[in-house]
């Protein structure tokens, strides 16, 4: 499980978790992010059109409401 999903899920290394189907859950068309300030420090880019989209297009992402998720993508620092 990496840091993101356990922070997400509120649990630590070495908690014992249980996972369950949680049936039809209807996928999402429109979400709302906001960055956290120090994590785009120097970046004077479209964070969309660099990270989000190439993040989210054509893949799976299961997100709730208060999750905290990490994309990588290398860039050069203006």
């Amino acid at each position: 499980m990496t840091k993101s999903v356990r922070k997400n899920l509120r649990v630590q290394v070495g908690d014992i978790v249980h996972i369950r189907n949680a049936g039809d859950v209807p996928n999402l068309y429109k979400i709302h992010i906001l960055p956290i300030k120090d994590t785009i420090k120097g970046y004077k880019g479209d964070l969309v059109k660099e990270f989000l989209v190439p993040y989210f297009k054509d893949h799976y992402r299961p997100l709730k409401k208060g999750d905290y998720f990490t994309v990588y993508r290398h860039f050069k620092e203006i």
